[in-house]
């Protein structure tokens, strides 16, 4: 298969994301002239310009510092496929984290995956929310197939 046959296969079975898989609610904003317009949420997003704009009107009226922005002020949750957030410290992890769907996050150290980890225990330190995959740390272990397996079907 040419390399261009293998490129359009490719390209064939990528799931494009709507604006419903960013937000958990139609789009509203202020459009040109007159009236609110919405954004439909099966709307497939096409291009990221323009696309960050979510809930800022509502925090630059709580007078937020436009110094920082986090990206929940944006989006409800993060978008599937592989995200290259290249920026550190605006929430994204978090925003990932506190989504229902299974996620993958990829640090560079043990010691942040750790970090993560930790802010998944329930109130009495019984259970995680979250399986920590990576060489040991602390009290984590490095998990055997059976246990990604056991957590991935758990409900």
């Amino acid at each position: 298969m040419s390399k261009e046959d293998e490129l359009a296969k490719e390209q064939a079975e990528v799931v494009p994301n709507t604006y419903g898989d960013l937000h958990d609610a139609p789009v509203e904003y202020i459009g040109e002239g007159a009236g609110i317009k919405t954004i439909p949420q099966d709307t497939v997003i096409t291009s990221l310009d323009n696309l960050l704009f979510g809930r800022a009107p509502e925090v630059i009226r709580e007078e937020v510092s436009d110094s920082f922005w986090n990206l929940a002020d944006f989006i409800d949750k993060m978008p599937h496929g592989i995200v290259d957030k290249k920026i550190p410290g605006i929430g994204a992890t978090t925003l990932a984290l506190q989504q229902l769907s299974h996620t993958i996050i990829v640090v560079p150290t043990r010691a942040l995956a750790y970090a993560k980890y930790v802010t998944g225990y329930n109130n009495n330190k019984t259970k995680n929310r979250y399986l920590y995959v990576g060489s040991d740390i602390n009290e984590c272990r490095k998990p055997t197939d059976e246990q990604i397996y056991e957590y991935l079907t758990q409900k």
